[in-house]
């Protein structure tokens, strides 16, 4: 343990030196308004009485079609109408799990606005979170992607002076840019509605033995005369949130000219560019268009990016893409543009279902039930190092990456091989060690900045990272790290001269190799973000130009 300290406390001192060391970091396309509203049932009912016929169509949404198992609500991709936004809501509860859909009608939008509210504004959006965390490190320039940028977006971003946006070929604070601009409008909401555990609430469905058959026999159910409609009592089983999100312009990623060719003529002013936000896209569009033409314009101007400017590092920053389609063309026209990679282990499973790996995949997700199984019975289960490197490298083949980051709870994991004939006349095993070193330090140092924000809500300084070597190192990642040096007395993975697999530190096929057992804070005061956070972290210090 004191020994994965004093690595700690070295890659918080090379990273908070590395980080005001840059020139500057671009993150797009993605930012956003987070409308929080918190959902009771009460509130919900007053939703369903607002317009005369809503309640009947939402019950139809709900209620299992004849000879269907599943109700016309779980098949729902956007969402086009107050009922489809409602029903989806209802369904979330009931199940207490977790969705997201795109709000496709302009009048929905309205609707929910002026219907549903917020609490609340928040900054969301990967590139929006990634800003306001890289910002107060002291970066001399965080650019940040914000279409269609109004006042109350140009708020939730940190008051930085080293944070810009493009307008009009020049970098300019997201304040000065909407006050000039006189854009006070909101035009893009992500509603995130949020119930809590046993929430109660008054679920429509349509009358009939059919339907009353569907009622669990602990729930009263209470006619109403609403016509065929009637309510059952029902609560939410577990916490969560349902994310209904209103954005037509990042929806189809059409990345603003102005944009595009400001950052291609100040492009020498950066040396990292991190690019998310591909999961608000679409299959399909109302005007016969597709998610193709979309990333087709994203990958046109990543590589004329890196055609004028060769120096620019880019990470594609993957995050839950419903849609397999849509993940095999990011695989395929984003990812071959891009030298880095960041993903979760859910989001690696899903791509290697799409490569057809599925025997790896199905490896990876029998481990992480036997996981959940352990932690259940109290014990600590090691990460599936054997399988989660011959998954990373495939990824990282079919996409030609050089570097690719598997971030999950209690550990990192990366793989990041040498640029062809970058470092003449040094032997490549000198070479190997140099980048895994540099990668671990980047994984540990985004891994204590994550920490200190976790318990303090902000980071305002890199120094403060030295806080997290209070907070303790995760167990899962400790057996991680044993685990791995099984795996080298297997002769699975090599070690490298001159550097120590427990510390990390490894050879895997052509690769180098760091994994790093984590912080894990117990009861966070903030989560959001802290893996848009830890991404760009590990990314801009532990991968160099």
């Amino acid at each position: 343990m004191a020994e994965w300290d004093r690595l700690y406390d070295e890659a918080i001192a090379a990273g908070s030196g590395r980080i005001r060391s840059l020139p500057g970091v671009v993150v797009g396309f993605h930012s956003t308004i987070d409308g929080l509203k918190r959902v009771t049932g009460e509130e919900l009912r007053r939703w369903l009485d607002s317009e005369p016929g809503l309640t009947a169509e939402v019950a139809r949404l709900l209620d299992p079609e004849a000879g269907h198992r599943e109700a016309p609500v779980v098949s729902l991709k956007e969402i086009r109408t107050p009922a489809e936004l409602l029903a989806a809501l209802l369904d979330c509860m009931a199940r207490g799990k977790a969705r997201q859909l795109m709000i496709r009608n302009e009048g929905t939008f309205e609707w929910a606005l002026r219907r549903i509210g917020y609490d609340r504004l928040r900054m969301g959006g990967t590139s929006g979170n990634m800003a306001n965390a890289l910002a107060p490190l002291g970066l001399e320039r965080v650019l940040v992607y914000a279409h269609p940028l109004s006042m109350q977006l140009a708020n939730l971003f940190v008051d930085r002076p080293n944070l810009f946006v493009l307008d009009r070929g020049r970098l300019v604070s997201p304040r000065q840019a909407a006050a000039e601009n006189g854009k006070t409008t909101i035009r893009a909401l992500h509603w995130v509605l949020e119930f809590g555990r046993e929430e109660g609430f008054l679920r429509p469905t349509l009358s009939g033995a059919e339907g009353l058959a569907q009622s669990p026999p602990d729930q009263e159910v209470e006619p109403m005369p609403l016509g065929r409609v009637r309510w059952e009592k029902s609560a939410t089983p577990r916490a969560n949130r349902f994310i209904a999100a209103w954005n037509p312009e990042n929806n189809r990623l059409r990345v603003n000219q102005e944009f595009a060719a400001g950052l291609l003529e100040l492009g020498e002013l950066f040396s990292h560019f991190i690019v998310s936000g591909f999961h608000l896209l679409s299959e399909t569009y109302p005007d016969g268009t597709t998610y193709e033409e979309c990333l087709a314009g994203v990958a046109s101007l990543l590589c004329q990016l890196r055609a004028r400017h060769p120096h620019l590092l880019l990470h594609y920053e993957f995050a839950s893409i419903a849609s397999p389609a849509i993940r095999r063309g990011v695989v395929e026209e984003i990812l071959p543009r891009v030298d880095s990679l960041g993903l979760n282990e859910v989001e690696l499973v899903a791509i290697l279902h799409d490569l057809g790996e599925d025997e790896l995949a199905q490896g990876l997700e029998a481990a992480d039930a036997e996981a959940g199984k352990a932690a259940a019975a109290g014990q600590v289960a090691a990460p599936p190092v054997e399988l989660l490197l011959p998954a990373l490298a495939r990824v990282a083949e079919v996409a030609g990456l050089r570097r690719i980051h598997l971030h999950n709870l209690g550990y990192y994991l990366a793989l990041v091989r040498p640029k062809a004939q970058e470092r003449p006349g040094t032997g490549k095993a000198a070479e190997l060690l140099e980048i895994a070193r540099q990668t671990r330090e980047g994984l540990l140092f985004a891994a204590a900045l994550a920490a200190v924000r976790a318990t303090r809500g902000e980071v305002k300084d890199p120094g403060e990272a030295t806080a997290a070597l209070e907070v303790p190192i995760s167990p899962v990642g400790l057996h991680g790290v044993n685990h791995l040096t099984d795996l080298v007395d297997a002769g699975l993975v090599e070690t490298l001269a001159g550097g120590d697999v427990g510390e990390g530190l490894f050879s895997y096929h052509e690769f180098a190799g760091a994994f790093v057992p984590t912080r894990v804070v117990a009861e966070p005061l903030f989560t959001v973000g802290l893996g848009d956070l830890i991404s760009a972290v590990a990314f801009i210090t532990g991968m160099a130009g």
